[in-house]
């Protein structure tokens, strides 16, 4: 019985380190390849990219939805706060900005409500990490039509602060 106990502890062991690697490194890892793919495909830190509407052709992801509008942005606090403009909607609440940290975590959402919105990330809203991205989606519907939500969704700003 007791020549099973340092292979059971050696197994316990190599458990928690690897249960640890996948709560704690893995998300990190994950992050900053969807990042170096993001800035890949032309994308600046601290400034947004408006991304093409999907099409059927589009597997970016593995379902993509033609009834949302993307925009995307690297961020980067470590020298300045970001500026981030959410613009008004005209039919609801149905355009959303969330923040991600560097590990993937969602940690903050918001909606315009209606009106524009601007923050201010990494003094009003404290970013978990001094990377991540912000993600714009805005929902189309047939009360708005594809010109105007277009419209709208260009005016999503996000950019190093002053």
């Amino acid at each position: 019985m007791i020549r099973w106990l340092a292979p059971l502890a050696a197994l316990a062991i190599a458990a928690f380190i690897g249960f640890w690697l996948i709560l704690n490194a893995v998300p990190g890892l994950i992050m900053g390849k969807a990042m170096e793919r993001i800035q890949a495909d032309g994308a600046q830190i601290n400034q947004v990219v408006h991304v093409t509407p999907t099409s059927e052709d589009s597997r970016r992801v593995v379902r993509p939805s033609p009834d949302i509008l993307y925009s995307i942005c690297l961020y980067d606090v470590r020298e300045a706060p970001l500026d981030v403009t959410i613009p008004a909607d005209e039919d609801g609440l149905i355009a959303s900005v969330s923040f991600f940290d560097a590990n993937t975590n969602n940690f903050m959402n918001l909606r315009p409500e209606g009106a524009a919105r601007n923050v201010q990330l990494g003094e009003e809203i404290a970013a978990p990490t001094r990377t991540g991205i912000v993600l714009y989606r805005r929902i189309l519907t047939n009360r708005v039509s594809m010109e105007t939500a277009e419209t709208q969704r260009q005016a999503f700003r996000c950019e190093a602060a002053p």
